[in-house]
């Protein structure tokens, strides 16, 4: 907090009189440069007001918040003023001013609160913080000063008897506002794994200002590099998309945005605005695309005992000793019967060789038992009994 004094008290003085006295080893020059200013200063003891504000407590506040204030007047001469109190943005803006009706100011301490502070005039600079004021009863987050000054409405004589012409009175402070009920992110959740390529957005307003129709939220979304937090991704990396106006607090993902990458991570943030003042922004939370897991092969030329469960897609390795040739193979159900599908064929080389039996194409069903049977130019066969099953079955 910033306090401005007014006048010099009496103990400056009193230095000033010692250093007097004692200057001089430093010669006549230098005693004679006291002198004048001692001279000089008492000119400024004509008037002994001082303002000092109250620091405003808490995380939230209103604008009147800063009528909190004492006027410690010393002059033995009752006098006549008017205050007003100019509360300012974080860009140095007028957001309101409070002007006081008249008070006489008797000698001693003065203490104005916002109830015996008897507003007269109230000028509203800033509407859209007026109105998050009127609705919420308290200022939007952010940071904020302000000050308090005094004005002598009395006889000129007393004026001119108790204040100085030359000297500023006022004193200024200074306050940071927190939001009343934060914006809160809610899906993707922080440090989340999904799966989903293309995700929507959920997040909770800030209340009671989220009740306001005119609010609106700005959502960002940034590819994080690695070894980067979220914090300094949002910060200093490309926006992959920005979307200003939404006035839900649920966004599809956009139409014109490509599917997210698997294995990749990313950041988002969403900040809350009433017309062009800002209300309030989130934490930015991170979140991962799942990496889809490569499946293994499973080898059919070794003894295949129990069932192998795949992921809508077999996967076989198939071990080949001879030269090149199409894949001899057939499928039959848990009966016995002969369902190859039509079409599906596989060329085949000598080694090693993955065929991938889709259960589409093969025109299969899930949960069901099948056997693949592969016969080699030599006649062997190699049996595998399997069944299909899917993500969303499990």
């Amino acid at each position: 907090m910033r306090t401005t004094k007014l006048t010099l008290s009496q103990t400056a003085f009193n230095k000033i009189f010692t250093a007097m006295r004692t200057s001089k080893k430093m010669g006549k020059r230098v005693s004679l440069f006291f002198f004048a200013t001692f001279l000089f200063l008492s000119q400024t003891t004509k008037a002994e007001v001082v303002i000092n504000p109250h620091p405003i407590a808490g995380f939230q506040f209103s604008s009147k918040d800063m009528l909190n204030f004492d006027v410690v007047y010393t002059k033995d001469l009752p006098v006549k003023v008017q205050f007003s109190a100019v509360l300012q943005d974080a860009q140095g803006k007028p957001v309101v001013e409070y002007v006081s009706s008249t008070y006489t100011l008797q000698t001693g301490n003065n203490a104005f609160t916002p109830t015996n502070f008897n507003i007269a005039q109230t000028r509203w600079t800033n509407k859209t913080i007026a109105e998050v004021e009127n609705s919420t009863k308290f200022l939007p987050s952010g940071d904020y000063s302000y000050c308090i000054y005094i004005r002598c409405v009395d006889a000129l004589n007393t004026c001119k008897e108790v204040f100085n012409p030359e000297l500023d009175y006022s004193a200024c402070s200074e306050a940071h506002a927190e939001p009343i009920t934060p914006l809160l992110l809610s899906f993707p959740e922080d440090e989340a794994t999904i799966k989903e390529k293309r995700p929507n957005f959920t997040w909770i307003p800030p209340m009671p200002i989220g009740n306001n129709p005119n609010l609106t939220y700005t959502y960002t979304l940034v590819k994080m590099l690695n070894d980067q937090t979220a914090e300094d991704a949002i910060r200093r990396n490309r926006s992959l998309y920005t979307q200003s106006g939404i006035k839900n607090i649920t966004l599809m993902f956009p139409n014109q945005l490509s599917d997210l990458e698997e294995g990749e991570h990313y950041a988002w943030q969403v900040s809350a605005q009433l017309g062009e003042q800002q209300i309030a922004t989130s934490e930015v939370w991170e979140f991962e695309v799942e990496k889809e897991p490569v499946l293994p092969y499973v080898n059919i030329n070794q003894t295949q005992l129990s069932t192998h469960i795949c992921m809508d897609v077999l996967k076989v390795l198939y071990q080949n000793q001879y030269g090149k040739h199409t894949l001899n193979y057939t499928i039959q159900d848990e009966n016995g019967s002969d369902i190859t599908p039509k079409g599906l064929e596989f060329q085949i080389v000598q080694g090693d060789n993955h065929l991938d039996f889709p259960i589409d194409e093969a025109n299969l069903e899930y949960e069901k038992l099948y056997y693949l049977i592969i016969e080699n130019p030599k006649g062997k066969q190699f049996r595998m009994k399997f069944t299909y099953t899917s993500i969303e079955r499990r």
